[in-house]
This record gives C-alpha cells, sequence and structure tokens, in this order.
C-alpha cells in the first residue's frame, strides 16, 4: 500500500503520488534520487525498447497533497541500443554463515574473540592441508554498533550476536569451518548460547556478469503453437545516440520549481 502511484501522459511527463495514510514520502528530494539511482549516463539510459535522455529533467512539487506528489517532465524518447543486454551468472566458489547469540559480562569482546580463535583455527587447518586461504572474511558483531563503525557509541551489551561470513574457492574448505562452530559452545568463551540455524551450510556463490551483444548477430526464432511462425534478425541502426540539445539542465540541481 505504501508504493508510489504514476499517472503517465501521451508526451512523456507522469504524475508520481502516493496513497494517503500508507507512510513515505513523495517530495523533490525523494524522487531526484531515484532519478539518478545506477542511471549511468542520464543523455543514454538503456532500456529494451528505448533509451532515454534525463538531462533536461524537471521535477515540480504540487502543494497540498498528503503523502506528496510531484509533477515530471523533459525526458525524452530515442531509438533503442543497437545491442542486447545479456545478464549471465558464473560459479564464484563458496560460501558458508554462522549466527552465534552470546550473553554475559563483556559479551562483545568474547563474541569478537570467538569469530576470530575459529577463523584462526581453520586457517591452520587449510595450511596443514595445504588449501588455499579463505577468498574473503566477514566478522561483525550485532548489537555492539559495528554498523556505525567509528560513530559508534561503544556501548557494553549483555547480549550480542556474532556473524561470520566467508567464501573459499572449495567447498571442502568451508566444510572445515563448519565444523568448528559448535565446538566454540563448550571450549570457547562461556556464554555463547547456540548457533542460529544449526551447524552452518556450505553453499555455492553465483556471481552475475553483464555485457553487450549486438542485435545484428543473434537470430530469433518465433514458435507458436510448436510450429516455427517467424526468424527475426535486428539491422544495425545508426539512429541509437541521442541528438544533443541545443540547452542542459542538471536534472537535480538547486531547489524545487515554485
Amino acid at each position: 500500500m505504501g508504493f508510489p502511484v504514476v499517472e503517465c501522459s501521451a508526451d512523456g511527463s507522469f504524475i508520481l503520488s502516493k496513497p494517503p495514510k500508507t507512510g513515505g514520502l513523495v517530495s523533490f528530494g525523494t524522487v531526484a534520487e531515484q532519478l539518478v539511482y545506477e542511471i549511468g549516463d542520464p543523455q543514454k539510459y538503456l532500456l529494451p525498447d528505448v533509451t532515454c535522455d534525463f538531462s533536461n529533467v524537471n521535477i515540480t512539487e504540487v502543494a497540498g497533497v498528503e503523502g506528496g506528489m510531484v509533477k515530471v517532465t523533459g525526458a525524452r524518447g530515442f531509438a533503442p541500443s543497437n545491442d542486447y543486454k545479456v545478464c549471465a551468472t558464473y560459479m564464484d566458489g563458496y560460501r558458508a554463515t554462522a549466527v552465534c547469540p552470546v550473553g554475559g559480562p563483556r559479551a562483545t569482546e568474547k563474541a569478537r574473540r570467538t569469530a576470530e580463535s575459529i577463523i584462526k583455527r581453520t586457517r591452520r587447518m587449510f595450511k596443514q592441508l595445504g588449501l588455499e586461504d579463505f577468498t574473503s572474511v566477514n566478522i561483525q558483531v550485532l548489537g555492539a554498533e559495528d554498523t556505525y563503525g567509528p560513530h559508534s557509541n561503544n556501548t557494553t551489551p549483555r547480549e550480542v550476536v556474532v556473524w561470520m561470513a566467508v567464501r573459499h574457492k572449495q567447498k571442502k574448505a568451508l566444510e572445515f569451518f563448519a565444523r568448528e562452530i559448535a565446538p566454540a559452545g563448550t571450549g570457547m568463551a562461556p556464554g555463547l548460547m547456540g548457533i542460529v540455524g544449526g551447524r552452518p551450510r556450505v553453499s555455492p556463490v553465483l556471481k552475475p556478469f553483464f555485457f553487450m551483444h549486438s542485435k545484428s548477430q543473434l537470430k530469433v526464432d518465433v514458435h507458436i503453437g510448436g510450429e516455427h511462425a517467424e526468424t527475426y534478425t535486428e539491422a544495425e541502426s545508426d539512429s541509437e545516440a541521442p541528438p544533443p540539445a541545443e540547452e542542459k539542465a542538471v536534472p537535480v540541481a538547486g531547489t524545487p520549481s515554485p
């Protein structure tokens, strides 16, 4: 219910609002932030069916509407790109995650020391078995304001949660890591009360990879009812790049228009 509502017009302009009494805010600032999110080139934002030019967009707040309302104008559309965007994934090793509550006095120190000891013990095993080191190691003590970094209040809670996330090229290596979690409850600092979800599971890491591929180099076969209906190959176009406008305005600079 809290998502915005968009009323689009044929000229490319639209009015953005939201249902009343659902929280949140539609304003110049929130819309402008979304406009520049992962946009890349604002004069050449690539979509499957159009290339957008957002460099001369104007955002105007409409006053007196609960939850906020803005009108967005000035976007222009041009012929789509000559390329398809290919989204692929590939195997990039394995990962395992352990989450354990730790309670009692000096809980933060005990949690951090326990996690560091587990990583140290596992690395010693890797060395003895001729295995490579972890690809990455993340240790975070939830409840100790680790999220705030240098801006934390250095609190001393009596209960925290230690979160360990590790990656490695080999599944076998992370299985050794998983076996080292349970003994921490009886052989390390007191206060580790359980393992959330049980022994860590080792799962593959699928990493996304994106690239552009020329449409003219791909053949599209259309089948209807199990029978071949059409074969389509797109020709190269010279109208991909939008022509430069006479004047370009920064899309979110300054203040909302009156």
